[in-house]
């Protein structure tokens, strides 16, 4: 298989960005990079050509003894609701990891556990740069808009999406300090109820080294100090090798997807040993879960949201 070539994967990068951007200015490469779309680009592209590789071969297969090639999805077994596996009480003290490339199922997963930590009583805020959220049974969204000065930030004591897929990616940032820096203080001065927060796509807001940016301090401080304060946190990337490592380090409960880029399964092969190979092998909805000493192979089912409040 070969590596996509530069024109085509920042062309795929582009229509990624804008599908996510809809109004926003053409991107440079410099930021696609910054922003993992080029990175997303070159696994999706891959990922095809890999499939297309290997049907093409089953077909020459097929030709060469005279038979027919029979394409149909492998039949499974329906999933009942919540059928994975999670530990509630664990991701309350150190929080939980999914990581997965585009169209492999982990914001679905993400949706079940979040709607599992609502029916417990917790409340959930989730960061949402590309609207993947929209079908989640949280009820309450605000959209924050791009500005020139600080938003003022307010909210309820109740689950909610902040969709800031109106933001560019620096304003992303700054927008997830302030509310980092906000939720801590409130829990500092006697906000009490428990709080989980889904960073999707974390790599834009926790990046690999992040712990010695100031840039990023106020959500450092919430992911490391958070627990104190019934603060915990969940980070969903299609990029694993590009999260801060001791922020995955800290989650011990974690949910790896498909993906084939070598720089994740480099990484991932500390977690998972030599299991990191059965990752090009799961299909949608699939993930190794690992936790504690055990890494097993689950199947989550397609979420059906039942709007929730909490």
């Amino acid at each position: 298989m070969t590596t996509p070539n530069k024109e085509m994967t920042l062309q795929r990068a582009k229509e990624l960005f804008f599908k996510d951007n809809l109004d926003a200015p053409t991107p440079e490469a410099s930021e696609l990079v910054e922003s993992g779309y080029m990175n997303q680009a070159k696994c999706e592209l891959m990922r095809n050509e890999a499939r297309q590789e290997t049907l093409s071969y089953l077909e020459s297969m097929a030709n060469e003894y005279g038979l027919e090639l029979v394409k149909q999805k492998p039949s499974r077994t329906k999933a009942k609701p919540y059928d994975f596996d999670i530990d509630i009480e664990e991701a309350l003290r150190s929080g939980i990891f999914c990581s997965g490339t585009s169209g492999s199922g982990k914001t679905n997963l993400c949706f079940h556990i979040a709607e599992r930590l609502m029916q417990h009583g917790i409340i959930v805020y989730v960061l949402d740069p590309s609207q993947a959220w929209r079908n989640s049974s949280i009820s309450e969204t605000i959209t924050i808009p791009q500005v020139n000065k600080p938003t003022q930030i307010k909210w309820k004591a109740e689950s909610t999406i902040f969709d800031i897929s109106l933001l560019y990616v620096k304003s992303q940032r700054k927008f997830t300090e302030q509310f980092c820096r906000e939720i801590f203080n409130k829990a500092v001065h006697g906000f009490k109820p428990k709080v989980f927060i889904m960073f999707e796509d974390a790599q834009l807001y926790l990046p690999n080294h992040g712990l010695r940016a100031n840039i990023y301090q106020e959500t450092m401080r919430l992911v490391t100090c958070g627990r104190n304060y019934n603060i915990r946190y969940g980070l969903i990337t299609q990029f694993p090798s590009m999260v801060d490592k001791t922020c995955v380090k800290m989650t011990k409960q974690r949910y790896f997807g498909w993906t084939n880029e070598k720089n994740d399964i480099a990484y991932l092969r500390a977690f998972l040993g030599d299991k990191v190979s059965e990752l090009e092998t799961l299909e949608v909805g699939q993930f190794l879960y690992d936790y504690g000493k055990t890494t097993k192979r689950i199947e989550v089912p397609k979420f059906e949201a039942k709007k929730v409040t909490m």
